[in-house]
C-alpha cells in the first residue's frame, strides 16, 4: 500500500530523483548521439539545484517529456545494430562511469 500518496513533498522528492537518475544515466551512453540529444532535448547541461530541476522539469508535461525522451533513447541505444556492433568489438560497451565500460550482457 502507497502510504505517500497525495503527499506533495513525497512526490517532488521521487520526480527529482527520477530526473537526477536519468540525467546521469542518459550522460553516461557511450554513444555521442544519445549524449547530445539528451543535452540538446532533455535536461541542460551545469549544476542544477533540486529546486532548479523540479522548477524547469518538474510540471506534468514536462516531467513526461522527460521520460519519453530519456526511453526514446534508451529504446535507441539497444536496437539491433549496435547490440551487433558491441558484440563484434568485443568490450565496446554501451555505458561507462568511473573509467569502467559496461558489456552487452543481458540486453533486450
Amino acid at each position: 500500500m502507497n502510504t505517500h500518496y497525495g503527499n506533495r513533498e513525497v512526490h517532488k522528492q521521487l520526480r527529482i530523483d527520477m530526473l537526477k537518475s536519468m540525467n546521469t544515466i542518459a550522460r553516461s551512453i557511450n554513444n555521442e548521439n544519445i549524449v547530445w540529444t539528451w543535452l540538446t532535448c532533455g535536461i541542460e547541461d551545469g549544476d542544477l539545484t533540486d529546486e532548479q530541476l523540479f522548477k524547469d522539469y518538474g510540471d506534468d508535461k514536462t516531467f513526461a517529456d522527460i521520460m519519453a525522451l530519456f526511453c526514446r533513447l534508451m529504446r535507441y541505444m539497444t536496437t539491433d545494430e549496435e547490440i551487433e556492433e558491441s558484440e563484434r568489438n568485443k568490450g565496446n560497451g554501451l555505458l561507462y562511469c568511473d573509467w569502467v565500460e559496461s558489456k552487452m550482457g543481458g540486453l533486450i
